[in-house]
């Protein structure tokens, strides 16, 4: 009960007595970052990093004695002053239990930084020694215990005021008096300070801090001064981001109140960086302080209401104390929607309508709810829809965060009825151009939390949107626009290639390439680029010998040509398959029958790549100079994954998965290979341009080999180009760069061939079968382009 007897507050469970604060773990993971960017600046910039300590002591030098005196002094009382003010604040405080953990962490973080100091002695090497040092005697302690365990105390007991002050003032003093007059570096001084801040963090974030939260009757009562009387105020959840509560005031009224609660900042703020990070929505990482969540929430809130959409109205904003803020908002009455979704209950035409409606009033309006689930949206006893948590959306929404919200929308409405009525009423309602435009949006990365686990049980759903929505768009209408950042598959790219890159320089760092290239045999060479120049007749025959249709050969040989070009800024056989699907849907195939020609050709490819790889594998195994002979390890690691798979594959489980990733395959390519199969003469010049393919290509790496005076059976070298290549497009690299070339190199000096031999017959090689190639590729990518061809 308040002191005026009035008011009753029920709050069980939503004020923990300790509580792990997110903003915690954020500030340990940037302070470890900053350990590993200080550790490794401090070795690659040595000269500088030296450089700063030595003009740091020249300046030491020249103090005036009174001023090194007083420094010294406080630097020595700071030790001694630091942890008593810290315990007597506590101990005043009867923080007894604080204390403790503030002590343990210090000692924790003295025994860390001796461990790191032990460590770097040990196994450390000369110049990140010398770096954190600034001396070559190991005898020395670069590191020091005694300023990462009082960073450690002072993290975790939190003091605030006058005591806080005098605190920060004695450790900002004893790490000056350390650098200047008792000759530790900066980056060591930095590190101790940072890892006992690491420290004193995890300390807070595994044990928990008492919380700061105010209680129940403080809320009731700043809700009174806003001229809310509470009569009753009941907790009714815990949010990441703080508190809601249902109020009855003494007229009756009832209120939603959320209390914002400085101990939950930093809440999802991970997953919202890694959202940045993969989509392009700059507002992604916005609100996730405590004012800026308010803030946002009362701009959003009053936004939506004055727009005329259906949301409850915002009433009061208050701040209680400095931990904590509430905003109280009009208390509606319904049954929220995702229970409707749960029970597998369909609403009527009607309340879907109200639905878009709002969402339209929204959008017209420049407001992007962002957050569009079942979970938010409440069906009120007159068959109407209130739209909630529209704190996180967005004002002066983009073309991004529109579509964003109108797939969540059609994903939602499905939900709650069926994929067709959801795509004709929000046609009928948003128009046909705003959902049509959709269409490049409906995939699974751009739904949000609650919609993903939602369609768990729905798993065609989306697949069934996207369709129906395609019916109503055509090509000219729908414009793609880019909403990925960073996908997987580029970020391992991007690594890739700085491996591959790695491992190729350190093999060119062995050759002598210049004097290899001024002794090659040019005939050899000019042999290598014919064939290199037939591989792409041999491609083209592949394309022609599985379409009907007839098609102009010159285009089809400039769309092979043309693919060279896009294999620079893709994996391999990606950028080929993409550009030949555009050719043959510019010939006038169906998007089907193009990607059942582009299936079927590819899987043949496959198999017959294969094959001639096995049979070259019996070839090469017997002739007399071919002198590669597997190592025994690989022999049992091949063995090993025999047995395993002999294992797996009678498995239940393993057939199931098999079957439902090869099935759709399948069914994909059989027509289409039963349909060619009808022309034995058209299959005949697709499996001859595939063979003519891989021939040259393996022509083209004896070529090259041999412009070296390199040795080597021609079975072996062959084999050296089908392994490579195929092991080559598994990389994720553009074109395989570095992956196929790293490869190769092992495979020709397995072989017997020179190292030195074997990296230039390579990249000899790479230039006349991609580097070249990309040239004329250009111009052909250009040409198609221009003629609407590709």
């Amino acid at each position: 009960m308040s002191d005026s007897q009035t008011t009753l507050v029920i709050e069980d469970g939503v004020i923990p007595r300790r509580v792990r604060r997110p903003v915690d773990l954020l500030r340990m993971v940037t302070a470890i970052g900053a350990i590993v960017a200080i550790t490794a600046a401090a070795t690659i910039l040595l000269r500088t990093v030296s450089g700063i300590d030595a003009d740091v002591a020249d300046s030491a030098a020249k103090l005036p004695a009174v001023v090194a005196i007083l420094l010294s002094a406080i630097a020595g009382l700071g030790q001694i002053v630091l942890p008593a003010t810290v315990a007597t604040d506590m101990i005043v405080k009867r923080r007894i239990r604080l204390l403790f953990e503030a002590i343990s962490s210090a000692v924790v973080a003295g025994l860390v930084v001796a461990t790191l100091t032990f460590v770097l002695r040990e196994y450390g090497s000369d110049d990140l020694w010398f770096a954190l040092a600034g001396t070559t005697d190991r005898t020395d302690t670069p590191l020091q215990e005694i300023l990462a365990g009082l960073a450690a105390l002072l993290t975790v007991s939190r003091l605030r005021g006058f005591s806080a002050k005098v605190v920060a003032f004695l450790l900002v003093a004893t790490f000056a008096a350390d650098i200047i007059l008792a000759g530790y570096t900066v980056a060591a001084q930095a590190i101790s300070v940072l890892t006992g801040w690491a420290i004193g963090l995890a300390t807070r974030y595994l044990l928990g801090t008492p919380t700061v939260r105010p209680r129940g009757i403080t809320i009731a009562s700043e809700l009174t001064a806003a001229g809310y009387p509470v009569s009753v105020l009941r907790a009714i959840a815990s949010t990441k981001q703080g508190r809601r509560y249902q109020a009855r005031t003494s007229d009756n009224r009832e209120l939603l109140v959320v209390v914002y609660d400085r101990d939950l900042e930093g809440a999802g703020v991970l997953p919202r960086w890694w959202r940045s990070v993969r989509l392009r929505d700059d507002d992604a990482l916005g609100g996730w302080k405590m004012r800026e969540a308010v803030d946002r929430s009362t701009l959003m809130s009053n936004a939506a209401f004055l727009a005329g959409a259906d949301v409850p109205r915002l009433l009061v904003v208050r701040s209680i104390g400095d931990d904590a803020v509430l905003t109280a908002s009009e208390w509606v009455n319904g049954q929220p929607m995702d229970q409707l979704v749960q029970t597998n209950s369909k609403v009527s035409q009607g309340i879907l309508e109200d639905f878009w409606r709002n969402l339209s009033i929204l959008h017209q309006s420049g407001i992007a709810h962002r957050a569009i689930s079942a979970s938010h949206l409440l069906l009120t006893a007159e068959s109407q829809v209130k739209v909630l948590s529209i704190n996180n959306g967005a004002i002066a929404m983009t073309e991004l965060q529109r579509r964003v919200d109108i797939t969540n929308a059609l994903v939602t409405s499905a939900l709650l009825s069926n994929a067709e009525q959801a795509v004709n009423t929000a046609i009928s309602v948003m128009g046909r151009a705003a959902v049509t435009s959709a269409v490049t949006t409906m995939q699974p990365l751009v739904l949000n939390v609650e919609n993903r686990r939602a369609l768990k049980g729905h798993k065609k759903l989306l697949g069934e949107l996207r369709q129906l929505v395609a019916q109503h768009a055509t090509s000219e209408e729908v414009q793609d626009i880019p909403f990925e950042r960073m996908s997987p598959r580029k970020a391992i790219t991007i690594v890739g290639g700085l491996v591959a890159a790695y491992l190729l320089f350190g093999q060119l760092a062995q050759v002598n390439l210049i004097e290899l290239f001024q002794t090659a045999n040019y005939s050899y060479v000019a042999w290598g680029a014919f064939f290199s120049f037939l591989t792409y007749v041999g491609a083209a025959m592949a394309v022609d010998g599985f379409v009907l249709e007839k098609l102009p050969l010159r285009r089809t040989f400039l769309a092979q040509l043309a693919s060279s070009f896009a294999a620079l800024v893709s994996p391999p056989a990606l950028g080929t398959v993409a550009v030949n699907t555009r050719y043959l849907l510019k010939t006038g195939l169906s998007a089907a029958t193009a990607g059942a020609t582009v299936a079927v050709s590819q899987t043949l490819a496959f198999v017959i790549h294969i094959a001639l790889m096995f049979a070259a594998g019996v070839a090469a195994g017997s002739a007399q100079d071919f002198k590669f002979h597997a190592p025994e390890s690989a022999i049992a690691i091949g063995l090993g994954v025999v047995l395993l798979l002999l294992a797996v594959l009678p498995l239940p489980a393993v057939r199931k998965y098999l079957v439902r990733i090869a099935a759709p395959r399948i069914a994909e390519i059989a027509p289409r290979l039963i349909t060619v199969a009808s022309r034995p003469q058209k299959m005949l010049v697709g499996i001859g341009g595939m063979l003519l393919l891989n021939i040259s290509f393996s022509l083209t790496l004896i070529m090259s080999v041999w412009a070296f005076n390199g040795g080597g059976s021609v079975a072996a070298i062959a084999l050296v180009y089908l392994a490579g290549s195929t092991l080559g497009q598994a990389a994720p690299t553009p074109g395989g760069i570095g992956a196929v070339e790293t490869v190769m190199t092992a495979g020709l000096v397995a072989a017997g061939i020179d190292s030195g031999v074997a990296l230039s017959s390579v990249l000899l090689y790479r230039l006349l079968t991609f580097w070249l190639p990309t040239i004329p590729g250009w111009f052909a990518f250009r040409y198609l382009t221009k003629k609407d061809a590709l």
